[in-house]
């Protein structure tokens, strides 16, 4: 059953990928509503400062708007490290 939910997971992180790079506005709040959370954790706990953890948040999901293909070149994991 795990594995199948983690298949699924991949599988949905490619189909949000694509429909963000085809310009679907939707496919971005979608990535929103599944990663902020994570992405601002991270943020605070690496910033330790709220309003800079808000505006790391804010620019990633702006990132991926402006050049959603990127997150397609990565195979659709959105969540991959890019690095610094």
């Amino acid at each position: 059953m795990e594995q199948r939910r983690i298949h699924q997971g991949k599988w949905a992180e490619r189909v949000l990928a694509e429909r963000l790079a085809g310009g679907d506005r939707s496919a971005l709040v979608d990535l929103y509503d599944r990663y902020a959370g994570f992405v601002y954790g991270l943020a605070l706990r690496t910033l330790a400062n709220r309003q800079a953890a808000e505006d790391v948040t804010q620019e990633v999901f702006c990132a991926l708007w402006r050049t959603p293909a990127s997150s397609s070149r990565a195979g659709g994991r959105c969540g991959a490290s890019s690095g610094p």
